[in-house]
């Protein structure tokens, strides 16, 4: 995959995860819950600290792995 591919399927992840956010979606205000306390973060304060992390740990886990 290219680097525009990765930057899309990035790009969508986030989408993705921003929107379940913005919803109020149960299950990614529990993951962002547990990560803050597993970080030390306040889920107001830190939310795009949070979402972030979250984006990233999605990346990492996409079926064919983040591309270099």
């Amino acid at each position: 995959m290219s680097n525009l591919q990765n930057d899309m399927i990035m790009e969508t992840i986030a989408d993705e995860i921003w929107a379940k956010v913005e919803n109020g979606d149960q299950d990614i205000w529990q993951d962002i819950t547990e990560l803050a306390i597993e970080r030390g973060l306040h889920c107001d304060d830190d939310m795009e600290e949070l979402v972030e992390i979250l984006i990233d740990q999605e990346w990492e886990n996409y079926p064919d792995g983040p591309i270099n």
